[in-house]
């Protein structure tokens, strides 16, 4: 399933699958079709999805820079092919794989290997003169997982008119359905940038987030975006010679929801309103706007632009709804996210350049002024933080030495005060540096954390340190 748009407040999906070929046509096709492929190339990089385009479909949709960086850098399950010919090769070869993995018959031991492949694949492609064609192997694919999204003269399959706006003004074909009325999501070149970037699909991009990692990488503002918000062990906006902060809770409320929303959903005035409880119900119907504006003018004096220039800093489109111009700021929180997410995908040195450039982001609590009121903020700033120590543990692992890995424990047990395999990694580190009083301390640490939960040190936490003090 893709995720098409939003009609009446709710997701509305589409099975490429069963479009026979989705064609979009209209003014607003072009913007629609690009964040179309750019939500495949996201599937792909999880590993949901696999995506068969071309060359030239990637530069129409993406622009030459963005399509040429894409084409350095390697992405399993993605396949450009130099031609529409090419490309549908690839499909035809993916059509008869398939059939033949779920046609055949079961092995020695009984086990059923014919299941049908579980990752769908879309053919991205303008079939140019090889419609026929390509309508044969999404026919005959269709049962397989392969769906298409066409991107030229499309006589088959689902049609979709969308406007100017975003809107599904007409749809016809197999898949039509109710989707009239849609509203799709929509991306401009500058916004695909800024999706691919994150994604890590280009293999340069303007904060070095992607490119082969370094221990010694400072992240800042300075190497791309203007301005940086940074929401962890503290609330502030760094600009090119500046920095501003708010007392305003409601302000930094809303520029985390905004933070936190990265998804093409559409993001609007009601849906951030339920999140943060400023329904008019609450008596505050004016809250909203308050924050908005006074969110938009403290963006705007840290990156030394016009406050009348609000709407550039945080946006507003039919599409997407209100969102942070990632052109402009960058985010401690989006940087985070993407440096774990990168790890996942790495080895050994690379890996621990890109955890180490992970958990230096973290500097305290992440939104820590709103844990009493907004509980969504409390529940992220949980997640991050289990997120950091897995991160530091990880880190602890890849090191040559007891000494450096002990100091990535010992952040690790101040942001888990309880959790007692850390603490026993932590002493057999130190025993085998030979440091005995660091054992003991390490020891009194886990029991002062514990008492403030009224347990004690479960049976192997203490065999382990009886026998590890009584070497000494």
């Amino acid at each position: 399933m893709a995720v098409l748009g939003t009609r009446d407040g709710a997701r509305v999906e589409i099975d490429l699958t069963r479009t026979g070929g989705l064609r979009l046509i209209g003014p607003g096709a072009d913007q629609a079709e690009r964040a179309l492929l750019v939500q495949m190339l996201g599937a792909a990089v999880h590993g949901d999805r696999q995506v068969v385009t071309t060359g030239p479909d990637l530069r129409r949709l993406l622009g030459e820079e963005a399509a040429r960086r894409m084409a350095e850098t390697a992405v399993s399950g993605v396949r450009v092919a130099a031609t529409a010919s090419d490309a549908l090769n690839d499909l035809g070869g993916q059509t008869v794989g398939r059939t033949a993995l779920r046609d055949a018959e079961p092995d020695s031991a009984g086990r059923a290997v014919g299941a049908a492949p579980v990752v769908p694949l879309v053919c991205a492609i303008d079939p140019a003169e090889d419609t026929a064609r390509a309508g044969y192997e999404l026919q005959i694919g269709a049962c397989l997982g392969i769906g298409g999204l066409l991107l030229g003269d499309w006589p088959h399959g689902t049609t979709l008119a969308v406007d100017s706006g975003g809107v599904i003004t007409d749809a016809t074909g197999k898949a039509a359905g109710n989707l009239t009325g849609t509203q799709v999501m929509l991306l401009d070149e500058a916004q695909c940038q800024e999706r691919l970037v994150a994604l890590g699909l280009t293999a340069k991009d303007p904060l070095g987030l992607h490119g082969a990692p370094s221990a010694n990488r400072q992240l800042s503002a300075t190497q791309g975006q203007p301005g940086m918000i940074r929401l962890f062990g503290g609330s502030v906006v760094e600009g090119p010679a500046r920095r501003e902060e708010s007392r305003s809770d409601h302000l930094w409320a809303l520029i985390g929801q905004l933070a936190e929303h990265r998804s093409r959903s559409k993001l609007t005035r009601e849906i951030l309103e339920n999140r943060l409880g400023w329904g008019a119900w609450n008596g505050s119907p004016e809250r909203f706007s308050t924050a908005l504006r006074d969110a938009r003018a403290l963006l705007c004096t840290a990156l030394e632009r016009p406050t009348n220039q609000g709407k550039v800093v945080i946006t507003h489109s039919a599409a997407l709804g209100y969102q942070i111009n990632g052109e402009l700021l960058a985010c401690d929180l989006h940087l985070f996210q993407d440096l774990i997410a990168r790890a996942v995908t790495e080895t050994d040195d690379a890996k621990a350049a890109t955890l180490s450039a992970a958990v230096t982001l973290y500097t305290g609590s992440y939104l820590p002024q709103l844990h009493g009121e907004q509980r969504w903020a409390l529940e992220t700033d949980r997640t991050i933080r289990r997120k950091v120590v897995a991160a530091l543990t990880e880190l602890a692992t890849l090191e040559a030495g007891a000494a450096r890995a002990a100091l990535h424990l010992e952040r690790a047990t101040e942001l888990e005060p309880t959790a007692q395999h850390l603490y026993q990694q932590r002493m057999r580190y130190y025993a085998e540096l030979g440091q005995t009083t660091r054992i003991h301390h390490c020891y009194e640490e886990l029991h002062e954390g514990l008492r403030g939960i009224k347990q004690r040190p479960d049976p192997q936490t203490v065999e382990l340190y009886t026998r590890l003090t009584d070497k000494s």
